[in-house]
């Protein structure tokens, strides 16, 4: 019979086989996941970032950093010059600029963009101060200068009048000319003697139509009735004869009996200033005075029994809109032609309507 003991010394037939624990030591049998979430929290219970501190990059001298720039730099400005097939000159320029260090080419392209903004100017200047009028300008320039002359509403004939209309005229409609001309002295100074030369003519011929109608030009020839003359003085533009007309050209003829010489604008322009100031604001004593004007130079002059003159006064519906816009730049100019207050020419297409086609009149 077996004692108890026996059964505690041998091994029993059935007893499973423990493993070694050596193996659970190994770090590869730990998953790296369960490290690092295990370091998190530990990390997380210490108080301390998680975050990985920055490691030192390696130190690079700046002279290989700038080595490596220029050379690159090189290569592309070559890689440029050759496929421009740049002359050698233009090539040690470009080859140049690129071994010099960042802020000297910066200094460089900045000095390179004034100069070309001062030559730009500098070409400006110049074409500006060569600038000349079209011919198209001149024919309106002309056009204008006559409706601006032959108007009744004109405050008088020294030059610097007209010229402040003309001026008014001028940069409300543009015609074509450039932006430019108008700031710049030369130009301006140009465009004002283009001006002034215009308005000399019309004056001239307006003087020159007064002679004529006067029988002045030859004692054949007989003097012209009032209506004739504002007829005549209107051919070639868009102004009409009325009765505000011919009560001025009736002025400017006797005017013209008393005294012709190189005086004569500056006694008309005495005269009117005169004229005006004696019926100011009496519209009744200002029509009696223009219809004794005509009345006296008829009586002179004689008349066209077939026309009263009342009727040749235009309504606004015969009125042309330039001539309109003429007369209202007129009206809203002082004694001087300076303009009181802008006044709205319209659209400036129609500035082709001022010059009317027709045969010169030889006579004027």
């Amino acid at each position: 019979m077996p004692s108890i003991f026996d059964s505690l010394s041998d091994d029993p037939p059935s007893s499973p086989e423990v493993p070694s624990a050596d193996h659970l030591l190994s770090p590869r049998a730990i998953p790296a996941l369960d490290i690092t979430m295990r370091d998190a929290d530990t990390d997380d219970e210490m108080g301390e970032s998680t975050e990985q501190e920055p490691q030192p990059t390696p130190h690079v001298p700046d002279a290989a950093v700038r080595t490596d720039t220029v050379g690159n730099s090189l290569t592309f400005a070559r890689t440029v010059i050759a496929s421009k097939q740049l002359k050698p000159a233009e090539a040690g320029l470009i080859e140049d600029f690129a071994r010099r260090p960042l802020n000297e080419r910066l200094i460089l392209m900045y000095a390179t963009a004034i100069g070309a903004g001062q030559r730009q100017e500098d070409e400006k200047v110049s074409a500006t101060a060569s600038w000349m009028p079209s011919s198209k300008l001149e024919k309106n320039l002309a056009a204008y200068a006559k409706l601006v002359t032959f108007s009744h509403k004109i405050r008088g004939y020294r030059t610097s009048v007209g010229i402040n209309i003309m001026w008014t005229i001028v940069k409300l409609l543009r015609f074509d000319i450039p932006a430019y001309v108008f700031v710049n002295p030369v130009a301006s100074q140009h465009l004002e003697d283009r001006i002034r030369h215009h308005l000399t003519q019309a004056r001239g011929a307006l003087k020159k139509k007064l002679v004529y109608a006067s029988g002045g030009k030859s004692k054949a020839e007989p003097a012209h009735h009032i209506y004739k003359l504002a007829s005549r003085v209107c051919k070639g533009t868009k102004l009409v004869p009325t009765l505000e007309m011919c009560a001025r050209l009736a002025i400017l003829r006797a005017e013209l009996l008393i005294d012709g010489g190189d005086d004569y604008w500056k006694n008309v322009d005495k005269r009117l200033s005169t004229f005006r100031d004696k019926y100011q604001g009496d519209t009744k004593r200002l029509n009696s005075a223009i219809r004794r004007i005509i009345r006296n130079d008829t009586t002179k002059y004689g008349q066209d029994r077939t026309l009263k003159l009342d009727e040749c006064v235009a309504s606004d519906g015969s009125t042309d809109a330039i001539v309109l816009q003429v007369e209202q730049v007129i009206h809203e100019a002082d004694s001087n032609g300076l303009p009181i207050q802008r006044a709205p020419i319209g659209d400036s297409r129609a500035i082709e309507a001022a010059v009317v086609p027709g045969p010169s009149d030889s006579q004027s």
